[in-house]
């Protein structure tokens, strides 16, 4: 949303006329020829730990892709999207109309059907879909175009 207001559209014209915004990403899916449980190292142990998904996640196995002919050696093989949706109610209407990012970002929270793009990520990472560093490299780059529209 706040994209639009950069592209220059006047935050009062786009918040009256916006239902819903919808974010994607592609995340790769583990190659199901080579897919084995993951031993979770420091790094993804320290990682879940501050992104705060670890208490929603800490009995699950994560899995990882070795690497066969099927995938090319590479653990992946195919695509999964990943989706954030948000509904412009009254709260986020306000806050785009504002240009305020932090009450958007505590109007998104507010939904009880709203889904960061790290929260749907991590719950295909639970369900064996991907792995924990397919997550972190996309929600990495999810975190780092969210800081510079924050600058």
């Amino acid at each position: 949303a706040m994209r639009l207001v950069d592209m220059g559209i006047e935050p009062y014209l786009a918040a009256p006329s916006l239902r819903a915004i919808l974010a994607q990403r592609l995340m790769r899916k583990i190659c199901v020829h080579c897919k084995t449980e993951q031993d979770m190292g420091r790094l993804q142990k320290d990682w879940l730990f501050a992104s705060h998904l670890s208490a929603e996640n800490k009995d699950v196995t994560y899995y990882v892709g070795n690497g066969c002919h099927q995938c090319n050696g590479t653990g992946y093989r195919g695509r999964i999207g990943i989706y954030e949706f948000l509904e412009i109610d009254e709260a986020a209407g306000k806050a785009l109309q504002d240009n305020d990012s932090d009450a958007l970002h505590a109007a998104a929270l507010a939904q009880s059907t709203y889904s960061s793009l790290p929260q749907h990520a991590m719950q295909l990472a639970a369900e064996g879909v991907t792995s924990l560093e397919e997550v972190f490299r996309v929600t990495e780059a999810v975190t780092t175009i969210e800081s510079k529209q924050d600058d």
